[in-house]
């Protein structure tokens, strides 16, 4: 008997239970609602009926929000049975029986989203509806955007007190509003719960990113549409008319399916007046994107800064590069910063910086970058250490290559400044290079006057150092052999003013010599042209004739191109007069005219600039930097410029400025775009401008010609 009783309790208090609860939505996920959603405004035309406003009351309804402000309970429903709920909504939404309230009362409810609802629930505190589906109820409808005609879903007048009821949708439709509608108070919500799917529209994406404003004459854009619920998709575009007087340079292609091209005619004359083009995707649930291109079409002439290599003097490709340079300018600052916006108060580099370079006629974009900060696989550095560049901000490097390319502009990638391998004292934000033990590589940056026992005593460390830097060039060259293969115009600087370290030329030519090998090995194939800028030791430094009689060559340096820095008069162009450094406030006296020709003669003397045959130093030369800081008056400023523009070219050396926007130095005002017109291009220094594009045939000392 004992054992009988055993067996038969557990069914006994089996049977005491109550009958099993269920959460609701296991299979269609809960749309999360929140207190934010809910609007005391008619979200959905047209308004309820027959009340076209919200009810007047003789007292302050019970805000709306209280509908959805217990969402964190979990939904149990089922008949209602002793014990009760554990855990009831409590705050209820009541504006109070008829006697002092106007029925019927709403709340509209925006997803912030499209939902497909399949299923509705509510907790009623009331619970005194007649059971059938009559004007005593509370109703649910829906409206895709807020002037849709309101679709009803769902309804509720079951009796039930403090129980949650499921209510399943009767017209399954995509939404994103929502509107609770009480016709009278016998049903009184506590809380209300929606079910369903999301539905996002489709997605359009062009192949104008990154050039957003700015398309070469022959190209055709790409416009695609997909679906993130993989729902068809049908895409349309429609285009304004063209202006008056002008030709029509747009057609459209395979327009009505998921892609479509903008086809753009490369024959139309320059009157091409800017255009908007109207792009809309629509899915099989009737959800759509409507997106403007505003499309700025700029024929750009991509031979006015390209090389020849088959025409012209008989000289080697690589001076017919260097003489297809022209007039360029560094666009320091941005990329070259120890964080992109650290020295360019907060602005960073887009595309409309490039389509002002080439608008004011420059061909060359010397771009200085400083991949040393930028490295994915941290900064503790052991034998087995290899060097990996951020993706992210190599995409932010492939931006400025690609503009620039764009308009039809040369461009010099330049890895500047990687402090520690010269021994440099680490910028603000500059991330140390360490051992495994978080030893800093390299001498103390702020050791007076080192010598090379100094360097010699840390001969490891500098392996180190010197094998980040060629592992740097050879991802460099491998991603741009990628990207522009055998394209001669996206031109490899190796290091910005080498110094300190490298003041033992055989450091830097052994450097510069197994990088160059590593760049060439690079190439997909021999024969494609990739054109290396090396420069001398400190070579913007007062008398650096000394180091570039030092600079070391490969055998063949048919791609080898020297850079020089001119900042003649120093004490004029940068000193700011910290730590004691001499400061000239003017220029240009016949001494400083003198020194700065003397220096250029001097490079000339040594790297002729000139094809020769036969000549060792037959490698073309250009002045990568030059400019001066307007700490000094407009007028000298002016003067100097002059000076340095008519100087280089007289001696055919083309030159790149610097800078194009920065604080202290450039003469390009990119916070002044916006309040700019065509007639009154505020954003640069006039000026300025005008002296480095002055002619050299009427603007410049007639008392000394052009020089051969």
């Amino acid at each position: 008997m004992l054992k009988v009783i055993r067996l038969l309790q557990p069914i006994f208090l089996f049977l005491l239970l109550p009958a099993p609860s269920f959460v609701y939505g296991a299979d269609d996920p809960r749309i999360a609602l929140n207190p934010s959603m809910v609007k005391e405004a008619n979200c959905i035309t047209p308004a309820i009926t027959p009340t076209q406003t919200p009810a007047t009351l003789s007292k302050p309804l019970t805000s709306r929000t209280l509908l959805v402000d217990e969402q964190s309970l979990n939904i149990i429903y089922g008949k209602q049975i002793s014990p009760p709920n554990p855990n009831p909504p409590i705050s209820k939404w009541f504006a109070g029986w008829p006697s002092v309230a106007t029925y019927p009362i709403y709340a509209c409810i925006d997803l912030g989203n499209y939902y497909t609802i399949t299923a509705l629930a509510i907790f009623d505190s009331n619970g005194e509806g007649s059971g059938t589906e009559s004007v005593n109820s509370v109703e649910f409808w829906s409206g895709k955007d807020n002037s849709s005609q309101p679709i009803k879903i769902g309804s509720h007048d079951q009796k039930g007190f403090n129980i949650w009821q499921k209510i399943p949708a009767f017209n399954i439709t995509v939404a994103r509003y929502v509107r609770v509608v009480i016709r009278q108070p016998d049903v009184v919500p506590t809380e209300i719960a929606l079910f369903g799917k999301i539905n996002r529209p489709p997605v359009i994406t062009t192949d104008l990113s990154p050039i957003s404003l700015q398309l070469l004459s022959s190209k055709n854009l790409m416009v695609t549409a997909t679906d993130p619920d993989n729902d068809a998709v049908t895409l349309s575009l429609t285009k304004d008319e063209p202006k008056t007087g002008t030709a029509e340079f747009i057609s459209f292609t395979n327009s009505g399916t998921t892609s479509a091209t903008i086809d753009i005619n490369p024959t139309v004359p320059s009157q091409m007046s800017p255009r908007k083009i109207f792009v809309t995707a629509t899915d099989t649930k009737g959800l759509s994107t409507t997106q403007t291109i505003d499309l700025n079409v700029i024929k750009v002439d991509n031979t006015a800064c390209a090389p020849n290599f088959n025409a012209g003097p008989d000289e080697t490709a690589n001076f017919k590069i260097t003489r297809a340079l022209g007039r360029g300018i560094n666009f320091g600052a941005y990329l070259e910063a120890p964080r992109e916006g650290d020295w360019s108060q907060g602005g960073l580099l887009n595309e409309t910086h490039f389509r002002r370079a080439h608008e004011a006629g420059f061909c060359t974009i010397r771009l200085p970058v400083r991949f040393s900060n930028h490295l994915s696989n941290g900064y503790t550095i052991d034998a087995n250490y290899t060097t990996k560049i951020d993706s992210n901000f190599l995409t932010r490097v492939d931006d400025a290559v690609s503009w620039a390319r764009a308009y039809g502009m040369n461009v010099i990638i330049d890895l500047h400044h990687f402090r520690q391998l010269d021994a440099q004292k680490l910028d603000a934000n500059e991330i140390a290079f360490k051992d495994i033990n978080g030893r800093l590589l390299g001498i103390d940056p702020l050791l007076v006057n080192p010598q090379q026992a100094d360097y010699d005593a840390k001969k490891d460390d500098y392996v180190l150092l010197d094998k980040i830097f060629m592992n740097m060039w050879d991802q460099i060259a491998k991603h741009y052999e990628g990207k522009y293969p055998n394209d001669p115009q996206v031109l490899f600087e190796l290091i910005n003013e080498p110094g300190k370290r490298f003041r033992q030329a055989t450091v830097l030519n052994k450097l510069h010599l197994d990088t160059i090998n590593i760049i060439r090995a690079a190439k997909a194939q021999p024969t494609n042209k990739r054109f290396i800028v090396i420069e001398p030791v400190n070579a913007k430094a007062d008398d650096p004739i000394k180091y570039i009689e030092k600079v070391g060559l490969p055998a063949d340096y048919s791609d080898i191109i020297l850079s020089i820095h001119n900042y003649d008069p120093q004490d004029f162009t940068t000193s700011d007069g910290s730590a004691g450094s001499v400061v000239v406030a003017t220029c240009c006296t016949a001494a400083q005219i003198t020194n700065f020709r003397k220096r250029l003669d001097d490079t000339r003397a040594r790297f002729t600039g000139i094809y020769t045959t036969g000549s060792f130093r037959n490698v073309p030369v250009f002045v990568g930097e030059f400019g001066s800081i307007n700490l000094r008056d407009e007028k000298s400023r002016l003067n100097f410029t002059r000076l340095a523009k008519c100087e280089m070219e007289k001696r055919s050396l083309n030159w790149v400025y610097w800078n194009f926007a920065l604080t202290k130095w450039g003469f390009y005002y990119p916070e002044k775009e916006a309040s700019s017109t065509p007639s009154n291009t505020m954003y640069w220094n006039a000026n300025l401008k005008t002296a480095l594009f002055q002619s050299l045939a009427t603007d410049c000392d007639p008392s000394e010609p052009p020089r051969p």
